[in-house]
């Protein structure tokens, strides 16, 4: 019923343009960032986050503007059986994904 409401209010002369999710574009974000240990980073407190494409590991952010940036890497150490671990697209969840009838 809220998006009949949202859709009623969008101005005719701009249209809303949606897009239907398929099954296969949801993606398990969780089970990949099992691999890494994002939880040094305290993401409640962090104002900026850099990330690098070229060097993905280690991550530099700042709990203020007028911080220096931290640096800090989020491959594990212990990684299981010394294997590398790499960044990649996440597989496809798994899970059901079923809306309730009220959305």
């Amino acid at each position: 019923m809220g998006l009949v409401k949202i859709l009623r209010k969008v101005p005719r002369k701009k249209p809303v343009k949606l897009t239907q999710v398929k099954k296969e574009d949801i993606k398990d974000y969780r089970g990949e960032a099992r691999n890494f240990s994002f939880e040094c980073i305290p993401f409640s407190k962090v104002r900026a986050i850099q990330y690098k494409s070229e060097h993905p590991m280690p991550v530099r952010y700042k709990l203020s503007f007028a911080d220096d940036w931290t640096e800090t890497i989020i491959q594990p150490t212990h990684s299981r059986k010394h294997r590398t671990v790499t960044l990649k697209m996440p597989a496809n969840n798994k899970e059901n994904q079923i809306l309730s009838e009220e959305n």
